[in-house]
């Protein structure tokens, strides 16, 4: 059988994040192949920090991969927004550029971009969304030319969003088709000028008009929901209902709001509701709509600046959702580590491209609220409870510490394979004014096939600490030993070499103290397990680690 004992020790606060690997089938290791040129050694673009990306994509299909970005923040010298393609060798270069230098400057200047075909014509679109003067437009359009085989150096398109007294933030835009008519609208946050507003825009270009002399038809205008900037909008279909939504996120309170697409070009607001009670608290770009446990509904991962990361499940029409009904706490970087959220994305950039997908993950960017550590965090999912925070692992992808200057703060990322090879990429981003640090890295998934626990664990000891088991190896049972410095809730299981889960030995709340396990090399429904390897993994809600064992009959 297999027992527990306890031992009481002394309790310390959690200080610090941590990061493992076990229990999946493929490794979550990325390490670096690219970097940009830091100003301090002769770099000029971009001319602000990254804080908004767009990536990886083949917009010209040769078979390079390319990201878009912008700048944010970058003072008199103005924002720009450029397109990187992969030239060979681990390297990118810019192949598409423009300087908004005429625009605004006076303010904290903003951007935000995107892709798209807005009129439906096969042709991509690079589109960037700027703060400007009265009189100036807010949008630009760069539509791909064929006979150039490029983006044009000007834009195909302007437009001033019927707002004649210019954009003051530039938050968020997005390009879906929420009413499922024959083309896609544009989603738009952001706060006018004069008259100072926070606005919510729903638009698209009209049947029968292209982007040569397009006509906008703005479907939706709302200036009233909101009395701050909205750094979010996303366009979803949370209910499965065939109606789009579009969510936005208030910045204070992480407020969200969801309008529902009621028919071609109508819409109306379907829920209000408060994540948290904390002022200034916001989601920027920090949202995923996907089904991660393949149930046929979809959910919401939805993380805020204040450090939640939560998951809302939706199984009926998103009128009826509530925070106390639908949203579920996953993490709380908040109190384990003090850290700021920015990007949501969920994918599998581990899994080697041609080979059977393992669990899906949520990428998380973060910096610590001290500004000493930023770092590309990754949930796998284990499969069980959506809603369980038990059932996610977590792993750091990238982590830069501060050593003098500025941290490469990730801001935002993209993940694709721009180089047509086995391994992924993911592209960052950094919301950072460091001279002498990079503005954009990428790493690169080694793609291999084997599980392989953390060799180098980065646990707090103010957390817990798990031990090797002894015997090891060992037949027919093995002790497993652990230290709790705080009472939590924790589960220890064993996996096979598959990430199959063979059996929990604990799944319970323990108090602090030092705590023995036995495992009888047993399966959960009492038969025997084989001879070979197997992990075992400790997990509460924040931290786990894992360690490898062997079974010798």
């Amino acid at each position: 059988m297999n027992t527990v004992k306890t031992t009481a020790i002394g309790v310390f606060a959690v200080l610090l994040f941590s990061s493992g690997l076990a229990g999946q089938d493929y490794s979550n290791v990325f390490l670096p192949v690219w970097a940009d040129q830091a100003w301090g050694a002769g770099g000029v673009t971009p001319t602000g920090v990254v804080w908004s990306l767009d990536g990886m994509t083949d917009f010209d299909q040769d078979g390079l991969g390319e990201f878009f970005l912008s700048s944010s923040w970058s003072g008199r010298f103005g924002n720009d927004a450029m397109l990187y393609e992969f030239t060979g060798a681990d390297s990118f270069q810019i192949v598409w550029y423009h300087w908004f230098a005429q625009l605004d400057t006076s303010l904290a200047n903003y951007s935000s971009i995107a892709s798209g075909d807005l009129d439906n014509d096969g042709l991509p679109e690079l589109i960037v969304l700027t703060d400007c003067y009265a009189g100036q437009p807010a949008l630009h359009i760069f539509e791909y030319d064929p006979a150039l085989g490029a983006f044009p150096a000007q834009a195909t398109a302007d437009w001033d969003l019927n707002l004649p007294g210019g954009v003051e933030e530039a938050g968020d835009i997005e390009i879906a088709n929420l009413d499922s008519d024959s083309r896609p609208e544009i989603l738009i946050s952001l706060f006018s000028r004069n008259p100072a507003a926070a606005h919510l825009i729903i638009a698209e270009v009209e049947e029968g008009s292209d982007l040569s002399n397009p006509v906008w038809h703005v479907e939706m205008d709302d200036d009233s929901t909101f009395s701050f900037y909205s750094y979010l909008v996303k366009g979803t279909d949370l209910d499965q209902d065939g109606l789009g939504e579009l969510v936005a996120v208030e910045w204070n309170y992480n407020r969200l709001v969801i309008f529902e697409s009621t028919g071609e070009d109508q819409y109306s607001k379907a829920a209000d509701i408060f994540t948290t009670l904390e002022s200034s608290a916001f989601s920027n770009d920090g949202a995923a709509e996907f089904d991660l446990d393949g149930d046929g509904f979809n959910e919401l991962f939805l993380s805020s600046t204040a450090g939640y990361l939560w998951v809302a499940v939706n199984n009926g029409d998103v009128s009826q959702m509530s925070f106390a009904n639908n949203f579920h706490l996953l993490r709380d970087y908040k109190t384990n580590g003090g850290l700021i959220l920015t990007e949501v994305k969920v994918g599998n950039a581990d899994t080697p491209v041609g080979q059977t997908p393992d669990r899906p993950d949520i990428y998380l960017a973060a910096t610590d609220s001290t500004g000493r550590i930023s770092l590309l965090l990754d949930l796998e999912y284990l499969g069980g409870d959506i809603t369980d925070p038990l059932n996610y692992y977590d792993n750091i992808l990238f982590r830069d510490s501060l050593q003098g200057g500025e941290l490469f703060r990730v801001s935002k990322f993209g993940i694709g394979n721009s180089d047509n090879d086995d391994a992924r990429e993911i592209v960052m981003g950094s919301f950072s004014l460091d001279l002498n640090r990079p503005h954009i890295q990428v790493v690169e998934s080694v793609a291999s096939t084997a599980v392989q626990p953390s060799e180098n664990h980065d646990f707090p000891p103010e957390t817990f600490r798990l031990r090797q088991n002894y015997p090891n190896p060992f037949n027919p049972s093995t002790t497993i030993e652990f230290e709790l410095f705080r009472q939590t809730e924790i589960r220890l299981s064993v996996y096979n070499l598959l990430g199959q889960k063979i059996i929990d030995l604990v799944d319970s709340s323990l108090p602090a103290g030092s705590h023995q396990v036995q495992w009888n090399g047993r399966t959960a429904s009492g038969q025997k397990a084989p001879s070979g390897v197997y992990f075992y993994r400790l997990s509460t809600a924040s931290f786990w680690d894992a360690r490898k064992m062997m079974l010798l009959r």
